[in-house]
């Protein structure tokens, strides 16, 4: 990226808040950011804004602090900010102080507009200077390159991992990221920290167990987390070797092989109220901190943990409510039995619960996308969904693909080929079948598995798997639910176990 330092003016009516500024991830994720005054009042409430009113009221606007932009249309009429938020909200708010009408600030509509100096500060920012940068790939490298090192204002570590993940796009590596955003100079293990405080902090908003007062506290204090005591303790080896590793992969993406889904949910709970609610902890109680030298406590502390989580009433892993296969769903069918006092009563005829995807089916741990996927299979019945099990089906068979296409290093190759539609899924399953001899080394068995099934798709299940072109007169008959969720076994049974970290 080259930075144009042409600075021009243009009034602060023409320049727009970025909907996507990192800032707002939180709050994005929450669907609170409706209108661009809803931005606005988020920065000013979150991020200091009326400090830079006040600092503006007080010394003048500085012109030195360029606004960077780039333009909303092509004839550039108006811009959109993409360095400079909290200083433009300040203008617009000087500018138009009844904007705070209706919220917590709305008594400094008076105080603003009663300053001294408010009438030629007025004047002097309705036409501020402005950086004008040639697109949205340029502004992706310039803010990486400057929130996520030591510059004036940072970006938490809660931002800083969130603007990364907001720039991922599936099959996406942290490494590739890197390439994209042009900022080699930002170290990979940084970028992988950061990352994992924005996941873990996500995943803790998310919990259902806090208290009203908690979940405010947390939601209020969202680039204040303790996360970095969190990622302090899961990190050492101590608490792999006893509780089990919880990482970031290559993706971006949590995963903790040796825990399930409860469990970690339960982990992140404990280590959520020992490092944020404290009340009742006595001056002997280990506190979770990134002071974390006595090693004595710490070997406690977290075999404590370890023995809670198996003390503890766990569902079965991964959340997943199993239904044993001789009690499940039951038929209409019903059979009349006696009991022991001579009273007639109904009970239910019970049926075979027949899984899209076996119980005890490998767990892929490297891509959280996948392994919801599975799960999902797991716990559907294609008897009783035949549609939802060939749609389920077809979304496995292609994001399997895309993953282990990028794992063996072929992305290139295909978008070569297919260019932009290369991910389409008719062209991942020529290009597998096609390359198979690259994509299996390891199996000429599977080889020949993997190619019979791939094949099938494409032929006699093409229409199947595309159920907009299914026969709009006969219904999905089970033969052929079937034939497709044999495919996907054999399919799966392969790469399953081979995409584990």
């Amino acid at each position: 990226m080259f930075l144009n330092n042409n600075v021009v003016s243009r009034a602060v009516a023409t320049l727009e808040l970025d909907p996507e500024n990192p800032r707002l991830i939180g709050f994005i994720e929450n669907k609170a950011l409706k209108k661009p005054r809803d931005i606005l009042l988020t920065l000013t409430l979150n991020y200091d804004v009326l400090d830079i009113c006040n600092s503006i009221l007080s010394n003048g606007y500085y012109p030195e602090f360029n606004i960077v932009t780039i333009p909303k249309d092509p004839e550039g009429r108006k811009l959109i900010v993409v360095e400079g938020n909290r200083r433009t909200s300040a203008c617009k708010i000087l500018l138009k102080p009844e904007l705070l009408s209706g919220t917590a600030y709305s008594n400094m509509i008076d105080k603003i507009k009663n300053h001294k100096n408010y009438k030629v500060i007025k004047d002097s920012v309705r036409k501020i200077n402005v950086v004008i940068l040639n697109n949205r790939d340029d502004a992706e490298t310039y803010k990486a390159l400057k929130h996520t090192r030591q510059t004036i204002k940072s970006w938490s570590p809660y931002t800083q991992g969130g603007y990364f993940v907001s720039k991922l796009s599936t099959g996406t590596s942290l490494s590739e990221l890197r390439v994209n955003l042009n900022i080699s100079e930002i170290k990979i293990n940084q970028i992988q920290r950061v990352v994992l405080f924005f996941r873990l902090a996500s995943e803790i908003l998310r919990l259902t167990c806090w208290s009203p007062e908690e979940r405010q506290f947390l939601e209020k204090n969202k680039d204040e987390l303790k996360i970095e005591s969190i990622i302090r303790l899961i990190q050492s080896k101590l608490f792999s070797e006893v509780v089990g590793c919880i990482k970031i992969n290559e993706f971006g993406e949590i995963v903790h092989p040796q825990i399930n889904k409860q469990q970690f949910k339960f982990i992140l709970e404990v280590l959520t109220r020992d490092s944020h609610f404290l009340e009742g902890k006595s001056e002997g109680d280990f506190i979770l901190s990134t002071r974390q030298e006595n090693k004595g406590k710490l070997k406690d502390y977290i075999e404590k943990l370890k023995a809670d989580l198996e003390s503890t009433e766990l569902d079965a892993p991964d959340l997943i409510e199993f239904v044993d296969d001789n009690h499940s769903d039951l038929e209409l069918e019903s059979v009349i039995t006696t009991n022991e006092s001579n009273s007639s009563i109904i009970r239910k005829k019970p049926r075979q619960w027949d899984r899209l995807l076996p119980k005890d089916i490998v767990m892929p741990s490297n891509s959280q996308k996948l392994e919801s996927l599975v799960v999902e299979a797991i716990k559907l019945d294609v008897k009783k969904y035949p549609y939802s099990a060939s749609l389920l089906a077809r979304s496995i068979f292609e994001v399997t693909l895309k993953l282990w296409i990028k794992n063996k290093g072929l992305e290139k190759i295909l978008t070569k080929e297919y260019k932009e539609r290369a991910f389409d899924f008719n062209n991942l399953l020529i290009f597998a079948n096609k390359n198979i001899d690259l994509l299996i080394c390891d199996d000429q068995d599977a080889k020949k598995a993997i190619r019979q099934v791939t094949n099938s798709l494409l032929t006699s299940q093409k229409e199947i798997l595309n159920l907009t072109n299914h026969n709009d007169i006969s219904i999905l008959s089970e033969s052929e639910v079937s034939h497709i969720k044999d495919k996907l076994h054999t399919f799966c049974a392969y790469f399953l176990p081979r995409m584990i970290d």
